[in-house]
């Protein structure tokens, strides 16, 4: 299924430029207000009229969706930059620099990650089709492909879903909780251990 995050694509730098706007200011609304922002405050803050909005977001879910596929193209730079040069690289260094640069994508505007995180499931187009969360499994897969070249590669796919659940649930759970405060330097490496404990099991070695 094609995603169907905005109703008219931006083919010119003017209309990219207005596409830009309106996710900055939806991402300022969304975190200062949750689901209570409306596309008229969104339209205010971007500048815009409301009916230039629904040109390319017919409704708020729209643009909730486009806001999550912009934060996991975010987590898969992290993850990039983490892997590079990850071939010379101990194990529990890559690890250590991939939960750190998760740990601070989520960290920037707490109100709007909580809302992504929440509506997720209800997202435009099915998960399945998010290009960056393609993008972000492939990376991961490769890397643990690196790790264990005799695996079987059905055993590398479960170990690479196994392991995106495991970070993404503790790094929203060190994150997203707003309980209490948190020391995201202690949370990245208590993550960093569990993962690494999860990963000697498959016989990757430090």
């Amino acid at each position: 299924m094609v995603p169907r995050a905005s109703r008219k694509k931006p083919a010119q730098s003017r209309s990219r430029h207005t596409v830009h706007v309106i996710l900055e200011a939806a991402a300022r609304v969304f975190d200062q207000h949750g689901m209570k922002a409306t596309t008229n405050q969104i339209a205010e803050v971007a500048g815009v009229s409301v009916g230039s909005l629904y040109q390319y977001f017919p409704d708020k879910q729209a643009l909730i969706t486009e806001l999550h596929e912009r934060h996991r193209a975010l987590v898969a730079e992290q993850l990039a930059c983490a892997m590079d040069e990850a071939a010379t690289r101990a194990m529990v260094e890559v690890v250590r620099r991939a939960v750190a640069g998760c740990v601070s994508v989520h960290r920037e505007r707490p109100g709007l990650q909580r809302l992504l995180h929440l509506h997720g499931p209800q997202l435009s187009y099915p998960d399945k089709s998010s290009p960056a969360k393609v993008a972000v499994r492939r990376q991961v897969c490769q890397w643990l492909e690196a790790q264990l070249p005799a695996a079987d590669p059905a055993a590398v796919m479960r170990a690479t879903q196994t392991l995106l659940t495991l970070v993404e649930s503790l790094v929203h759970d060190a994150v997203l909780d707003s309980s209490e405060p948190h020391d995201d330097a202690v949370e990245a490496e208590n993550i960093t251990r569990v993962v690494c404990g999860y990963l000697s099991q498959l016989a990757i070695g430090e």
